[in-house]
This record gives structure tokens, sequence and C-alpha cells, in this order.
């Protein structure tokens, strides 16, 4: 993930891991088939977050928005996560890996607080699956994007993560 946060798509090859690992390249090539299996493994190999159901809405965003906080209070991979949404667009081979391995059963998964909320009454039947992670998730990516990557912006992440929540409950939740 440090090879790839620091060197993104262009840099990122069997070379460069085996010299930032210690191990030879063929220990590399024998394990994976190719450049994207190597990467999407090691996003696999991480704690991504991935939203469960805690029993009610603020539960269950409460939970997601921490693991958030975790992620991007982690070495290299605000950078690495950031830099996979770029090159998985602009490079076909590595957006279908990644999408079938990482990002599809993890959007699936935070759909479903929507859905659980929606069962549970405590959102109209009409809210968007989308709305929960383009409203947590997209505050978070621009807040990380423009606050910067300072000691004092990770600290500052919990209560971020606490006012974010809050405001998508206030905006989703009928009143």
């Amino acid at each position: 993930m440090e090879v790839y946060a620091s060197t993104g798509w262009r840099g990122f090859s069997y070379d460069a891991v085996a010299r930032a690992s210690g191990v030879g390249k063929p220990a590399i090539y024998r394990r994976w088939k190719d450049r994207a299996d190597l990467l999407v493994s090691a996003f696999e190999s991480v704690d991504f977050p991935i939203a469960e159901n805690r029993g009610t809405l603020q539960a269950d965003l409460d939970h997601y928005a921490a693991d958030w906080v975790r992620w991007f209070q982690a070495p290299h991979l605000p950078e690495a996560g950031t830099l996979i949404l770029a090159d998985s667009a602009a490079h076909a081979d590595l957006g279908e890996v990644y999408q079938s391995r990482v990002m599809g059963p993890r959007v699936v998964a935070v759909r479903a607080i929507t859905l659980r909320a929606i069962e549970r009454g405590e959102l109209p039947s009409d809210t968007p699956v989308t709305a929960i992670p383009e409203l947590l998730l997209g505050s978070f990516f621009m807040h990380w994007s423009f606050a910067g990557r300072s000691d004092t912006f990770r600290e500052g992440l919990p209560e971020f993560a606490r006012q974010t929540v809050r405001s998508v409950l206030y905006g989703l939740v009928p009143r």
C-alpha cells in the first residue's frame, strides 16, 4: 500500500513492491498473476470499512463512520484509496478487478444501511439507497482532500465523523 500510495498505478510494479518489501520478484510473480491482482489483494488485506447492522440507523452510521475514521488515520490508506478511484476509472483492467473484489461487496453493504432503515421505518421509502454513502463518504473524502493530511486533521476526525453523521441524519430522517 505504501508503494502504491506514493507512486500511483504508473509507478506500481513488481520491482517496486519487491524492493519495498525486501522479497525477491520471483516470489511476487508466483503469488499474483498481474499488478492489478497484487494491488487489489493488498486492498483486500487491510481493514476496509464495511457497513454492519447495529440495530438502528444512527448506530449503523456511527459504527460505519468510526471505521472510516480508522481508515483515514492509517498510514497510506487514504492516499491509496483516493488514487485507486482515479486509477480504476483510467485503467479498465484494474477497475474491473477492484470493482468485483473490493468495491462491489462494500457498495451492497453500505446501501443495506438505507434499506434496513427504510424497513425499520426510520427513513421514508423513497430515500435513494445511494444517499448515505454519497453524503457520508463524500464528506470524508472532500474533508480529507481539502483539510490536509496533517496530524491535526487525523486527530480531529472523530469529531468530524460525529458531526457528519448528525448532519446526514438531520437531512434524511423525517421530523
